[in-house]
């Protein structure tokens, strides 16, 4: 029996040639395909309601997969592993599972063909990451919630590196790498927005223009300089960050 589900997608298709797949497999079903391909080792066909030509966003365009079981395969740990109760989930290239949680000072990684899973150990004790993402590198960059720093793991070298918030209460919630030397990040506990650079450490903070709750981030990575765009929960905004100087 197969299974549907139900996309909401939103892309920059500045860098894309449109919705439907080419030759040149340089579109979003063609992203998204292979996607879950990696996911499923199988082929599975994207069925897009609309199209959009070369260049054209989205924020919600929909679109649906059929997957070819319904049957999900449950994920255990080794034992005398610390309780997970991952707050965020990521995979990378290789379908790998990162798993966080801001009260674990761990970080887990179930292999995606095993399906066994081996625990990292934060350098600083007593704080984990909350939320995080994969560079084109595979490296996690994450928010050290409770620990207010930022964190990376190497998957080369196996080690996490931590780097200390300048300001108190920034308590990053999430983290992203923009591909180019930076890191973004910002939270819910004061109204800083942070980049750091990754060569030096140093900071520079942002003073966002009102009292937010911020609970993802989104770096753009086009252009001379990456952006952060910033979702206000109790604004009911969208902010953008945008540096004019490295």
């Amino acid at each position: 029996m197969s299974r549907r589900l139900k996309l909401i997608v939103a892309y920059d298709g500045s860098q894309f040639a449109g919705w439907q797949s080419q030759s040149h497999r340089n579109t979003i079903q063609d992203y998204l395909e292979r996607a879950f391909e990696r996911v499923g080792d199988k082929r599975v066909r994207v069925h897009g309601a609309g199209r959009t030509d070369a260049g054209v966003h989205a924020l919600a365009q929909c679109a649906h997969v059929d997957l070819a079981t319904n049957t999900w395969t449950h994920v255990t740990y080794p034992p005398g592993s610390p309780l997970a109760q991952a707050y965020d989930v990521v995979a990378n290239s290789k379908n790998d599972m990162y798993g966080m949680q801001m009260n674990n000072d761990k970080l887990w990684i179930t292999d995606g063909k095993t399906l066994k899973t081996v625990w990292i150990d934060f350098p600083v004790k007593g704080a984990g990451c909350r939320r995080g993402h994969l560079d084109s590198q595979d490296r996690l960059w994450c928010g050290v919630f409770h620990g207010n720093a930022l964190a990376m793991f190497d998957p080369k070298t196996q080690k996490i590196t931590e780097w200390k918030a300048p300001t108190p209460w920034t308590r990053p919630y999430d983290a992203q790498f923009d591909d180019k030397g930076y890191v973004w990040a910002a939270g819910m506990d004061n109204d800083l927005a942070v980049r750091m650079n990754t060569q030096t450490g140093e900071f520079t903070e942002y003073l966002l223009p009102r009292q937010t709750n911020v609970r993802h981030v989104e770096v753009q990575k086009s252009g001379n300089f990456s952006s952060l765009w910033l979702g206000d929960q109790q604004g009911n905004t969208i902010i953008r960050v945008e540096p004019l100087a490295p």
